[in-house]
């Protein structure tokens, strides 16, 4: 009966965690679904994963943003992602009304707390100081405080994880591969920055264990490396065919200084915040004062507890200072009594796996400490290739949380049970304070991120469609472009719907220069350089463009921008209205725009429609459209996100203002009948048809790394789900 209730121990924690954060997040069925998870994620993702039940095959190139764009590459819309695909299905099949980016956080949170209550086990802890100690874990905000990035929650679970393994697999055969197979896997869960962190973690317990006279590591780490090498390698190739068009200097950006952590992580800032007291430090995250991502739970307490008992212990029992000697004989008797108590503690480690595990922590814990205050390892990595176009040092901290709370239990069998006794009690009290921390922190963000005009995930598709209605808009036949106002510019401007910015053409269905730029195909961005100026802080932020080269006043430039309006099909411009129009050229009101343009030839204006308090449309005459013979328009239909298809006549070149790619194939009617698909001089798509030959024409993109990647997602799988089956068995009786 023990033995079964042991084995149900994790499966409650699962189900407990599960409630937990759905009460953290005051059983919001859009939990997490802001800023990034929102305006780029999202829409993808769902479109992506509709596709896949809808058709059987996964899009990996989406036609709806910019001239066509690689979602697989990049990493962060999930496409390979297992567990992204069991969090659609659950959402979209079941009576569970969650979207599917909040079941993802929600069961990488549960997944987390219950790995971590497994390691708290494997670490011989009981089961109240298990339970203790994971609780202290589900209430850090080191993940909460950034919950608009999904894959936040993955060093969540993934790090305990990695560490579980490498703990578990010791001496055994599966320590060869069984945290390469990890690493492998969660490369597949949206963010190679964070797995690239977790293989740094990796590392440097690796060269510990080596330097604490454990040689066989040796081979062991070059094992799992291979091992997470060889199953990565297409998604690796992949991530490095998209490069970073406009970021390359934020790497050392954003350093949280070691102070600010080590404060904030003893207070309950989501509390604070949320009664509007946001304390003056140094660092933070996009300009936000909150803080809420520090809070440690109990962990913090639990040291500082500690750390009190230990002072107040030693001055009681410290020896007198009786016969203090500063000879220059006495200097050099300390000295050699200092290497003498090193070699010691040194030896002493080397004996004690216990030890080992809570230096090799320790020291994890000040590499990526220093790497997030901006110290020497910053710099270091700064210059390294792939690693430097990383961005943000205080995504470090995602990785400081987890390894200081497995820091924390595994030095447990190394403190007096005098000091554990009250470093329990102060423990299970933060607890508690962090729990309502996390409630408010979660607010606190949500606010932060929300405004009056924002409306529901599920509202969006049917405003998307009014929007559409009102303008009268040929989805099928012609593209827009959203331009935005640095001075003008308000929470509710920023919002996707409000302006059709981000990657909310997806979700509608509708064809836009938009797109996530970082991973954006540069000769792309090369085709719309005189729509969207890529170093404006709109392209920059909000996948937007801005009037500067329209509105410079020089003809040259007016037409110039009027041709690329033709070739790129943008026949509907949705133009942020101005609040306070002044000579800056950032600063216009529409009927600067609809002047500029008048004066160009072939293009005219047709209407300029007020679709809501924020944007107006202004519509086009004599733009080309999507796809066209040179004579009459062809209407575009959307099977699958990566897949098009229209009506062709016979002897005829149809060019499309779609990006020409060598990945692109058509055929006609089915694959039996390839068709010809070549690149114009100004880079749009071609495709002819025979003569003798018409019906429908369809056009896809295949890449077969990307096949490649599919078969590989499969085999790291289901050795993923065969290595934890491989760990369930509780062989330990000590534990």
């Amino acid at each position: 009966m023990k033995e079964l209730k042991n084995k149900l121990l994790p499966i409650g924690v699962f189900a407990a965690s599960f409630l937990l954060i759905w009460i953290f997040s005051a059983f919001d069925a859009e939990a997490f679904l802001i800023d990034d998870n929102r305006t780029q994620w999202i829409y993808v993702i769902d479109r992506a994963y509709g596709d896949l039940f809808r058709t059987g095959k996964m899009p990996v190139y989406d036609f709806f943003q910019l001239k066509g764009f690689k979602v697989a590459d990049p990493g962060y819309y999930s496409i390979m992602n297992p567990l992204m695909l069991v969090s659609y299905a659950v959402t979209h099949f079941t009576p569970l009304s969650l979207s599917t980016l909040t079941f993802y956080s929600f069961i990488m949170y549960s997944f987390g707390n219950m790995v971590f209550f497994k390691l708290c086990q494997l670490l011989g802890r009981n089961v109240g100081e298990c339970t203790m100690f994971t609780a202290a874990y589900s209430v850090m905000t080191v993940c909460f405080g950034v919950s608009y990035w999904y894959y936040s929650f993955n060093n969540y679970l993934f790090i305990p994880l990695l560490i579980y393994v490498l703990l578990k697999t010791k001496g055994k055969r599966t320590e060869y591969f069984g945290c390469g197979i990890v690493l492998a896997f969660e490369l597949l869960c949206g963010n190679v920055q964070f797995t690239c962190y977790h293989y740094m973690l990796y590392g440097i317990i690796s060269l510990l264990m080596i330097v604490f006279k454990n040689r066989r590591q040796i081979g062991v780490f070059f094992s799992n490396i291979i091992v997470a090498g060889v199953l990565s390698a297409p998604f690796l190739i992949m991530m490095l065919r998209v490069s970073g068009s406009f970021y390359n200097d934020e790497f050392l950006s954003g350093a949280s200084p070691v102070l600010e952590m080590v404060i904030g992580s003893f207070l309950p800032t989501g509390i604070l915040s949320y009664f509007g007291i946001n304390l003056p430090f140094e660092g933070d995250i996009h300009g936000r004062e909150d803080q809420t991502w520090l809070f440690n739970g109990g962990f913090s307490a639990f040291w500082l507890s500690v750390l009190i008992s230990a002072v107040i212990w030693y001055d009681k029992n410290r020896p007198s200072d009786q016969g203090k000697d500063k000879s220059r004989g006495s200097v050099k008797k300390s000295n050699a009594e200092f290497i003498s108590r090193v070699k010691k503690a040194y030896h002493s480690i080397c004996a004690d796996p216990k030890k080992q595990l809570v230096a090799e922590l320790a020291v994890s814990l000040l590499f990526f400490t220093s790497f997030a205050n901006g110290d020497i390892v910053a710099h270091i990595l700064s210059v390294m290739p792939v690693i430097k176009g990383f961005r943000f040092l205080f995504k470090v901290i995602l990785i400081v949380g987890p390894v200081f709370a497995i820091l924390t239990v595994a030095s447990v069998p190394l403190i007096n049970e005098k000091f554990l006794r009250r470093a329990r009690l102060v423990c299970c009290v933060f607890i508690a304070i962090g729990a309502v921390n996390v409630f408010f922190a979660n607010i606190v963000v949500k606010d932060y991120f929300t405004s009056e005009g924002s409306i529901a995930y599920t509202e969006e598709k049917e405003y998307g469609q009014q929007f559409i209605d009102k303008i009268n808009w040929d989805t099928g036949l012609y593209r827009y472009a959203t331009y935005m106002q640095y001075s003008s510019i308000t929470p509710e401007t920023y919002l996707s719907h409000s302006g059709f910015i981000r990657n909310f053409a997806t979700s509608i269905g509708a064809y836009s220069l938009s797109a996530y730029e970082i991973a954006a195909d540069p000769e792309h961005l090369e085709q719309i350089d005189m729509l969207y100026n890529k170093d404006a802080y709109a392209t920059r932020m909000i996948n937007a463009g801005d009037m500067a080269y329209l509105l410079s006043g020089t003809r040259h430039n007016q037409e110039e921008f009027a041709e690329s309006l033709k070739n790129n099909a943008v026949k509907y411009l949705i133009i942020q209205k101005a609040f306070e129009v002044t000579e800056d050229l950032t600063d216009y009101a529409t009927s600067d725009v609809v002047e500029a343009l008048g004066g160009v030839d072939g293009i005219s204006v047709a209407e300029v429609i007020s679709v809501n308090d924020y944007f107006d449309a202004i519509v086009l005459d004599g733009v080309d459209s999507l796809c066209t013979d040179g004579e009459n328009a062809a209407e575009l239909s959307c099977i699958r996100m990566d897949t098009l298809s229209f009506a062709a006549e016979e002897g005829r070149d149809y060019t499309l203002s779609f990006a020409y790619n060598k990945g692109l194939t058509a055929y006609l009617d089915d694959e039996s009948q390839p068709l010809e698909v070549t690149g114009n001089d100004f880079g749009n798509t071609v495709i002819s048809i025979p003569q003798g030959k018409s019906g429908t024409v369809y056009l896809t993109y295949k890449d077969s790394l990307c096949m490649i990647g599919f078969v590989f997602e499969g085999v790291i799988t289901v050795l993923f789900v065969a290595l934890c089956i491989m760990l369930v068995p509780e062989r330990n009786k000590k534990n």
